[in-house]
């Protein structure tokens, strides 16, 4: 059973200043978007509003919303370290909740690259809903022998 919705869902186009919609999602990530990136000093930044059908029971964001952001995030921000862009594939993805992401709130996070020059690469996360701590990720990717074009 859903409990009252809390405040209204701000509009998708109610985002931060300096972020842009990514384009080149597929399948699964196109359906949960759009989320957007942000390009600060080189380091990337990815988040979206927390909608409704982003939401659990309680209306905070599910943990597989947490959870495919920081894929993205991970994985994008490996791409972006290749030239071409090159997208890896995920090996290992681990997410510790930390906090609640509530409906409405915009959440955002940006990778920490650990190691990324050979085929295997290793990163970690924050996750922030309206500047609160609510999530930290880390992965291990492979850069496949074909280059991907999405991540």
């Amino acid at each position: 059973m859903r409990h009252p919705p809390a405040a209204a869902t701000p509009p998708i186009a109610d985002v931060p200043p300096g972020f842009s919609p990514v384009d080149t999602l597929s399948g699964f990530l196109t359906a949960m978007g759009p989320i957007y990136e942000k390009v600060d000093a080189g380091r990337r930044t990815y988040g979206l509003r927390v909608e409704e059908r982003h939401c659990n029971t309680f209306d905070k964001a599910h943990g597989g919303t947490l959870a495919g952001l920081a894929d993205v995030t991970l994985a994008r921000s490996l791409a972006h370290m290749r030239t071409p862009f090159f997208a890896p594939v995920t090996l290992s993805l681990n997410v510790e909740f930390v906090a609640a992401a509530p409906r409405g709130g915009w959440l955002e996070g940006y990778a920490r690259i650990r190691k990324a020059d050979g085929s295997i690469a290793f990163a970690e996360a924050e996750f922030h809903c309206d500047g609160k701590l609510v999530a930290i990720a880390s992965g291990v990717f492979k850069y496949p022998r074909h280059k991907a074009t999405v991540a």
